[in-house]
């Protein structure tokens, strides 16, 4: 049996400057090594784990190769809000799979996942084949290939910064199976978090964590300060005595709070869960 070889060691390039992400060159004998197995083209599952900006980055590059065209903002937050709903916002990005491609990459290449299908009672676990690639670049650039090839509606929707259409044009020809509102909620919150705070904003749990819970709901059309909420207790319909209007008020705000944030650690954990290493 051909024995599985680590993809660090296919690693030839580097990611953007900005990301200062950089892996040295495989050597002649790894090389020659790599020759001997191309049968199989398996490679060992790797985390490769890039922060939003160099997402971004990369994302940007593939998407005027692919399409000649520079990339808008609004196009980059679609695809990488896209990306960081996929991998667990970066942190369990896979030999640089940007979105759970299966199959093989351009250079032959896969690793075999654990992954879930489907959703509620009718969710399974398989293993599958997974796209595997070199370098980040050669991930987006496959991924923005796919989608011109096999979702022109998909593209059209990221080009004019419509995360929800995005997502439902990929329902729509079988990108994805779990639930299509969950899923089309999540990718259009990200869009906007990305938008209101930059990309890597949405690249990794430290970088979300420090911008506070509040803030992230008011600026990407959630949940918005109290203080700007208009709040009359004499227009609410409270018998004397019984209830507190100012307490309740402030309840309901805190646990609206709260669910959000239950909500997107839970989905983070969901993420983590569907690329487990097996």
């Amino acid at each position: 049996m051909a024995a599985v070889l680590p993809l660090s060691q296919l690693h030839s390039s580097s990611l953007a400057d900005r990301a200062k992400e950089t892996r040295a060159a495989p050597s002649p004998e790894f090389e020659a090594a790599l020759r001997t197995h191309t049968d199989t083209g398996v490679v060992r599952t790797e985390r490769t784990q890039i922060g939003g900006r160099a997402a971004a980055d990369a994302l940007r590059t593939a998407w005027k190769t692919v399409t000649g065209e520079d990339a808008s903002d609004d196009t980059l937050a679609v695809l990488t809000a896209h990306w960081a709903h996929e991998t667990g916002n970066g942190k369990s990005m896979m030999n640089f799979n940007f979105a759970g491609l299966k199959g093989k990459g351009p250079s032959g290449l896969s690793v075999a996942c654990s992954t879930r299908e489907g959703y509620g009672e009718n969710a399974v676990r398989i293993v599958d084949n997974f796209r595997a690639y070199r370098t980040a670049e050669e991930g987006a650039t496959d991924y923005v290939s796919l989608l011109e090839r096999r979702y022109p509606k998909a593209v059209e929707a990221a080009r004019g910064g419509d995360a929800s259409g995005f997502v439902s044009a990929l329902k729509d020809r079988g990108y994805f199976t779990d639930n299509l509102d969950t899923y089309q909620a999540r990718v259009s919150q990200l869009s906007k978090h990305a938008l209101a705070f930059g990309f890597d904003a949405v690249g990794s749990a430290e970088a979300s964590a420090a911008i506070p819970m509040e803030r992230i709901f008011s600026e990407t059309g959630g949940f918005r300060d109290p203080a700007s909420v208009p709040f009359d207790p004499n227009r609410m319909n409270f018998q004397a005595g019984a209830v507190d209007p100012y307490a309740f008020y402030d309840e309901i705000t805190r646990a609206s709070l709260q669910i959000g944030h239950t909500q997107g650690a839970t989905e983070e954990r969901d993420d983590e869960a569907k690329n487990r290493i097996i």
